[in-house]
């Protein structure tokens, strides 16, 4: 019989996988990769992401949509934005939320943007 730590991990392991599958990837050039999240924003459309090889790692960004978006239905409070993306450790570079990463770090930083992202695309709603 597995001890209680072993399940936990094999819960884990399984809904880590599921996450996994879930993502749709697809390059569309030669410096970018569109990633296809299950994470689902306000219109319960699928948040897409798109990464770039960098001297230094990784950029993930939302390429201005998160911004944009939220700016079509609802007034947009810098300050406020400002404060959910230094909570999750997102940069804004203009309208884009972006985040750099390493190898060691990718997994956490594409959670950190998804979740800045939802935070703020929920915003209006």
């Amino acid at each position: 019989m597995k001890n209680e730590v072993q399940e936990r991990e094999s819960l884990l392991n399984k809904i880590s996988k599921y996450c996994i599958d879930q993502n749709k990837i697809r390059s569309f050039d030669n410096n970018w990769t569109r990633i296809i999240t299950p994470v689902l924003d306000r219109h319960n459309d699928y948040f897409d992401v798109y990464v770039r090889t960098t001297e230094s790692g990784f950029e993930i960004t939302d390429d201005r949509y998160t911004i944009t978006d939220t700016e079509m239905s609802v007034f947009v409070d810098d300050a406020i934005i400002s404060k959910i993306l230094g909570f999750h450790r997102v940069d804004r570079d203009g309208d884009s939320l972006v985040v750099n990463v390493t190898e060691d770090n990718f997994y956490e930083g594409l959670m950190n943007l998804l979740f800045a992202m939802r935070k703020i695309s929920n915003w209006g709603d």
